[in-house]
Parts: structure tokens; sequence; C-alpha cells
């Protein structure tokens, strides 16, 4: 599929352009089997582009579903509740990752409900969308890999 280059100064016209293109050149591979998922990665979902987010953008202009990452929609000033309501069915995954904010101010991913964010309040948003999957994320590597993973597991079923 071909990259969307843009910056916050790309006019938002021109993102969504390319945006429905994309969509449309890739929406066969998606009828191939209903069960197959088009995965479109994208780090510029919160940019801003002529007053709206490009996400925004995509939610209205496409049928497509959406994984929302909720460590980026917090991490951009996203109100992830409100888009979690605004995907409704959309939004079959659910990507969940927890934050914390480190002594210099960075904000960088927690072993999940150990961090910052409202975690309760985001799965019960999330069940709303009866998202099909749960995927939970945790990319530092200030303890054992196999300690943070038991640790998200536990502290997701407390919230389930």
């Amino acid at each position: 599929l071909p990259s969307v280059p843009c910056t916050r100064a790309t006019p938002a016209s021109a993102v969504v352009s390319t945006l429905l293109t994309t969509w449309s050149a890739a929406s066969s591979l998606v009828l191939i089997s209903a069960k197959a998922w088009l995965i479109l990665a994208w780090t510029e979902e919160f940019n801003v582009f002529d007053g709206k987010h490009a996400f925004d953008y995509l939610v209205e202009n496409t049928d497509m579903v959406y994984e929302l990452d909720t460590f980026w929609s917090e991490y951009a000033g996203i109100d992830t509740l409100e888009y979690l309501s605004k995907l409704g069915k959309k939004c079959p995954l659910v990507h969940l990752k927890d934050m914390k904010i480190r002594e210099n101010g960075e904000k960088v991913s927690a072993p999940y409900g150990t961090g910052i964010l409202d975690n309760k309040a985001i799965i019960e948003a999330s069940k709303k969308c009866n998202p099909e999957w749960f995927i939970i994320e945790w990319e530092e590597d200030d303890m054992d890999s196999l300690k943070a993973i038991k640790i998200s597991i536990d502290n997701l079923k407390k919230l389930m």
C-alpha cells in the first residue's frame, strides 16, 4: 500500500484524498475474506489538519474499522472515552497501553494497570464498542518482560 506522506502543514483535503485513494485501492483485499483484517498503521492520526484531527477525517469519510490506541490518544490530549463512543461498533480492536510520566516529564508506557490512565473508565467505554480483541502493549525495558506480562494480564482481568 502507498504511504501517506504528510506534515501538520499538509492541507486536510490532500490527506483525506490520499487516505481515501489508499482505502479504495486496498478495499479489494478486504473483500477476499470477511475475517481478514486490513491494518493501516499511521502515526499521524492525532495531528491536526485544518482544525481537525486526522483520525476524525478517517472516521467521517470511510467505513473502515479502527483500532484505537489508548496510550497515543491520551498522549495527544484526546478524550479517549469520547473517541470510543464516537467509534462504537467500528472499533473491534482496542489497544490498551498504560502510561507513566518520568521525572523528566517524558510520557512512556507502563505495565497495564500500573500507570496514570483511567483504565476502568476506558474498559467500560470499550465494552460499548463490543470489541473482538483487547490488545495490551508494554514497550519499556525497565523490568522483566514476563513479570510485566503477568502484571498486565492480572490487572486486565480485575477490570473485566
